[in-house]
């Protein structure tokens, strides 16, 4: 809105630390093929170990709660404790009922490495879904038409 010159229509800035966003919001995927070591070259300097982790682990939550477009599920991932070899990802996800009389919320944190980036990611963001669902988000998610 400061940028479209429309500041003045704002009555509140939220709070990133408070509320979610929708799975995925924000991340940028580059596809290319894995024999074309000119392009792979090009797209390496790009590749950001966060999105991946965050990405990973929103789609992991996602999947297990058989979310999509049209279902009220939101999510949060964070960093912290950072060092040379790893890094503290909690990830915030909740499930609103469509009115926003209702709302199931958990967070998970794993440390996360090079090399088990991949495998803790998406198992953070699963285990993080059912933890929902056992919380009750499957009655929230029964209750929203899926077409």
């Amino acid at each position: 809105m400061k940028r479209l010159g429309m500041a003045e229509r704002l009555s509140e800035i939220l709070d990133p630390k408070k509320y979610g966003y929708a799975v995925g919001q924000g991340t940028l995927a580059i596809v290319c093929r894995e024999s074309d070591a000119a392009s792979l070259a090009l797209i390496k300097p790009m590749h950001h170990d966060g999105t991946q982790m965050s990405s990973l682990a929103e789609r992991g939550m996602l999947r297990t709660l058989q979310g999509g477009c049209k279902v009220p599920i939101s999510v949060r991932t964070e960093f912290s404790n950072r060092t040379a070899d790893s890094v503290i990802m909690s990830v915030w996800g909740a499930v609103l009922s469509l009115d926003g009389t209702q709302m199931i919320e958990h967070t998970e944190s794993v440390s996360v490495t090079k090399d088990n980036l991949e495998k803790v990611s998406l198992e953070c963001g699963q285990k993080l879904g059912n933890k929902l669902l056992s919380l009750g988000a499957n009655e929230i998610l029964a209750g929203i038409p899926r077409d």
